[in-house]
């Protein structure tokens, strides 16, 4: 086995030789119970990416989101990105009811109780109707929002449903936080920003990225109808990929455009390097990041139902290193370019989980994984081992 120069072993790309084992019954893929299941042991107590950075930019900036149920209220106050229940504790109204926007001060729309940027209770419209009984203490000064946690991982954020969850970093991993952090730096700017409802089980959408098995039959007229992309992304030698199945992750390496000499020359004018290569990394349950020398790619996957989901989609493009004013209109045509191809994949994956969920929802058996799909065993496997399942 050979190491490059960036540490990548060069072998065979498979770790299997044989077909693998369907891990998850396909109740796992729509009974409800099953989906509790999942939110007690791998959602709730963890982190889960929600937003980004440069959607806060400004003090009072706030966006607002749902997971796992709960409606969040994410605020930039004080230099710092806060998280709040989006419930005031009065009669229970959200405070925001926009996806985004900016906010002085947290004052809710229905009875006009405000909340200072920690989420303390400042005022009350008709204080004397809520003077407290004899022996209580006056609400001002003891009624707060439910905070959420918070952290962040370069430009990514991200909260916690847990009282005391993990750190951030022990949660995801070494290397996924060291990916997250370097990869989604303020050296990468937001080039598409989506968020995409799937009728279908979380499980379908991560399952779909973690494997190219299906590209040629599903991407077929996307390939077809665009020949040009076919030398970028088009499959390399086995001498030049490999497949990672690690502890809390799975990975896969190539050297995609090393061959194709239009490509290397755009890399080598952003970024002052000429090495191509491309690296798909899927945190376990549900995180996906992805890059090539030039951009970044995120994909986070939540449960809304039992056969509900919900994406969130970035994709930020490189500044130039060092950042150079000519390469403005380049970096543009990138960005632009990219987010085109990105939507077009996006939206042939999309078509296909409507069929998926109803074929699960039909099956009486398992399926079976061929050794292109050993991410998909190895996600499998992961999730049936926290959820204390016996598996084949």
């Amino acid at each position: 086995m050979d190491i490059d120069a960036r540490g990548w072993s060069h072998r065979r790309v498979f770790v299997h030789d044989t077909r693998l084992p369907h891990v998850l019954e396909p109740a796992c893929y729509h009974e409800p119970s099953w989906h509790e299941r999942e939110l007690a042991a791998v959602f709730r107590p963890g982190w889960q990416c929600v937003a980004t950075l440069d959607e806060l930019p400004r003090e009072g900036d706030y966006v607002t989101r749902e997971l796992l149920g709960v409606p969040l209220l994410l605020r930039r106050a004080g230099g710092q990105v806060r998280a709040f229940r989006n419930v005031c504790a009065h009669r229970f109204a959200a405070l925001c009811s926009a996806p985004k926007g900016r906010a002085a001060s947290l004052r809710c729309p229905y009875h006009g109780w405000t909340y200072a940027d920690d989420g303390a209770l400042t005022h009350i419209p008709d204080p004397g109707s809520f003077a407290s009984p004899p022996g209580k203490p006056a609400l001002i000064g003891r009624v707060k929002l439910t905070a959420v946690e918070v952290a962040c991982a370069g430009q990514l954020v991200f909260v916690s449903l847990a009282k005391q969850p993990p750190p951030l970093a022990q949660w995801l991993g070494a290397r996924t936080h060291a990916l997250a952090t370097r990869l989604f730096s303020t050296d990468y700017q937001r080039v598409l920003a989506r968020s995409i409802e799937h009728p279908c089980n979380w499980k379908i959408p991560i399952e779909n990225v973690l494997e190219t098995y299906h590209v040629a039959e599903l991407h077929s007229s996307w390939l077809a109808r665009h020949p040009r992309l076919v030398p970028v992304f088009g499959e390399p030698s086995a001498e030049q990929h490999e497949h990672e199945l690690g502890d809390g992750f799975s990975e896969y390496r190539d050297s995609m455009g090393a061959g194709f000499a239009p490509y290397r020359a755009l890399v080598r004018a952003l970024v002052g390097d000429t090495a191509c290569h491309y690296q798909h990394h899927h945190a376990f349950p549900n995180l996906v990041v992805a890059h090539t020398p030039v951009l970044s790619f995120l994909q986070v996957v939540t449960p809304t139902g039992p056969q509900s989901s919900r994406s969130m989609i970035r994709l930020y493009l490189h500044r130039g290193a060092p950042p150079r004013a000519w390469t403005a209109p380049l970096r543009s045509t990138i960005g632009a370019a990219a987010s085109w191809f990105l939507n077009g994949v996006l939206r042939e994956d999309a078509a296909i989980y409507p069929a998926v969920q109803t074929g699960v929802q039909g099956s009486e058996r398992s399926g079976v994984l061929g050794a292109k799909e050993e991410r998909v065993w190895a996600f499998q496997r992961w999730l049936a081992d926290q959820l204390a399942v016996t598996t084949p």
